[in-house]
This record gives structure tokens, C-alpha cells and sequence, in this order.
């Protein structure tokens, strides 16, 4: 059985024991995926041959482990005229394989099943890297089209680069929702400001304060809040915190730099529990990632190997199930 799909289900995550620990006292399964990447003249890479290796400790045999599965694999890149159109197919599974496209303001996903029928499609355009103009999501869950999840998103921008509009369209159901957002004015004046629509009309405000060197924004969904953001500096750390209307906090985010790498954490708390997310990056890559959460008790950790063209050439994913705390 190829476990690989477990690992994407989790996140990528958190290496709690110390050096001179043993292997079975760290984790329960660890994953490694290793490449040999083909370049042609141009230096772009045309292929990358995975081979992909999962280890199971457990009962007896946690000390060196069980090899349960060996899969091979290959990802496939072509290119246009274009240098900044490019295609990658990749197998997600035996069944399942996934082509994305990429042009300079677009990206295209598509998952196949048995090489035939649509398991998931997503297309994107954006004005640039973070601001996203459409987006069509489609994810069939084989309970018949109406169970599927099926929508488009419009988003409108002010000429400071504000998202100022979003318009949600339902395509099971054909129901369109259209939501104004509105920065430093209240909701009694936002009313006046949205024209009149046959659809569901949303009006997000958010006023904004400075006290102690905190940025406080309060933001009001319909005319009642909503939300609060709080940022500010702490040393050398970026925090921005999250809170409900309750002021609860429900997520922290924290940016920093520790040895010549960028961190973000993020800290993530609901009824269910919490989660912790920590991504390492040494210039645009990812080079760490790990994950704790008390929902499954897991705890996995992610590291990263790149080449000199900055291609991946080694993945290894190593996962602790709670019954190893």
C-alpha cells in the first residue's frame, strides 16, 4: 500500500527530540522522495525522476524500520515560446494525475482520474502575485453534481490596489453573493455607497487605530463586528493577531529571521484545539516546514533540498503519531 497520500493529509512539521535521540523515539513513519533533475541547453529543467521511499517504526521494529513501499515516478515539464508559459504533469497516484499550467498572470490546475474523468480543476488570473482578478474552482466528490463544489470569484480593485469588491458565484446552485469592502468608513455610511443589486449584498468595514504602537483594526461584517486585527512589533518579530467578535484570539501569525532564514508561524486555536505551522525559507524556497496539532496528536516535519537551479532533488517527511507522546 503506498502511504504517501497519509503524509499530504497532515502538515509539515515539528522535530521535538534531541540529537542523540534513536529514530523509533522520534517518529512513527518517514518519507523520502528523491529527484534527478534533467536540464536541457537552455539550463530549464525537463524532467524530474522521483523515487519515492516510505519506512514504517512501530512494535518490533523500531529500530531500523520497515521499508513499506518503493514508487517511482516522473514529472514532465514543457515548455512555450513564451519563457514565462510552462507546463508540469505529475502523478499524484496510480489513479490520479495532475497537469499544471502556468502563464505570466494565470494558473491552471487539472486532476484526472484513470486519465479521463475530472477530479479537481482550478483556474486563476491575477494583476500580480497577490492580487487575484478570477478564480474557478471545481472539486467532484462523486455524490452527483450537486454535491460537488463548483464556484467562480471576481475580485475588484480601488486605484491603490484595494480590493474593494468580490462577487461569489455558486454554479451547483446558480446563487451569486456580492460582498463591498470599505476601508475607514462605517457601516452607516458603506449603506449608501453600494448601489442596488437582485443578489445577496454583503458590506465589510474596517476602521482603523494606532494605540501604543499597535495597529488595531476593527472590522464589521453587515454592521456588526466581526473581527479585530492587532499588529505589531515585538524585537525583531512581526506579529499579527487575530481575534473573534468575542476578541478571542483564534489565530497569531509571527515573521521573523533566525540564522539567515525567513520564519513565518502561524497559531491557529478553535474548539477543536490548536495548531502550530512553522515554515522556514532561505531566500523563495522552502526549506523547512513543521506542524504540531493537538486535533490528530500529530507531529510531522518537513525538510527541503534544492539544486543549483533551485529545483527540489530531495524530500524527506517524517511523521509522530500520538500514541509515540
Amino acid at each position: 500500500m503506498n502511504i504517501r497520500n497519509l503524509f499530504f493529509l497532515g502538515s509539515i512539521l515539528l522535530l521535538l527530540s534531541c540529537k542523540n535521540s534513536k529514530q523509533q523515539e522520534e517518529y512513527n513513519s518517514v518519507n523520502i522522495i528523491k529527484y534527478i533533475n534533467i536540464y536541457n541547453e537552455n539550463n530549464r529543467i525537463l524532467t524530474a525522476q522521483g523515487t519515492e521511499y516510505d519506512y514504517l517504526y512501530f512494535g518490533g521494529n523500531k529500530d531500523k524500520g520497515i521499508l513499506a513501499d518503493v514508487n517511482n515516478f516522473i514529472k514532465i515539464y514543457s515548455y512555450d515560446n513564451d519563457s514565462s508559459c510552462y507546463t508540469v504533469e505529475e502523478p499524484l497516484s496510480e489513479s490520479l494525475l495532475k497537469t499544471m499550467r502556468y502563464t505570466e498572470n494565470t494558473i491552471e490546475e487539472l486532476v484526472l482520474e484513470n486519465n479521463k474523468d475530472t477530479f479537481s480543476y482550478t483556474f486563476s488570473t491575477y494583476y500580480d502575485k497577490n492580487k487575484p482578478k478570477y478564480k474557478k474552482s471545481i472539486i467532484i466528490l462523486g455524490d452527483g453534481p450537486s454535491s460537488d463544489s463548483r464556484y467562480e470569484e471576481y475580485y475588484y480593485y480601488d486605484n491603490n490596489g484595494n480590493n474593494t469588491k468580490k462577487i461569489h458565484h455558486d454554479l451547483n446552485t446558480g446563487q451569486i453573493e456580492e460582498t463591498y469592502k470599505f476601508n475607514d468608513t462605517d457601516y452607516k455610511e458603506a449603506v449608501n455607497l453600494v448601489p442596488s443589486s437582485d443578489y445577496k449584498q454583503n458590506i465589510e468595514c474596517s476602521l482603523k487605530q494606532t494605540v501604543n504602537d499597535t495597529l488595531i483594526t476593527r472590522i464589521t461584517l453587515n454592521g456588526v463586528l466581526n473581527r479585530v486585527m492587532k499588529e505589531y512589533i515585538d524585537g525583531k518579530k512581526r506579529i499579527k493577531e487575530e481575534f473573534d467578535n468575542d476578541m478571542t484570539l483564534v489565530n497569531k501569525e509571527t515573521e521573523y529571521e533566525e540564522n539567515g532564514l525567513k520564519v513565518n508561524v502561524n497559531h491557529t486555536t478553535r474548539s477543536t484545539g490548536y495548531s502550530t505551522d512553522s515554515i522556514y525559507y532561505k531566500g523563495n524556497k522552502k526549506v523547512k516546514h513543521i506542524y504540531n496539532s493537538d486535533y490528530n496528536g500529530t507531529i510531522t516535519l518537513e525538510i527541503s533540498e534544492y539544486d543549483e537551479q533551485g529545483n527540489i532533488v530531495k524530500k524527506t517527511k517524517k511523521l509522530r503519531w500520538p500514541s509515540d507522546k
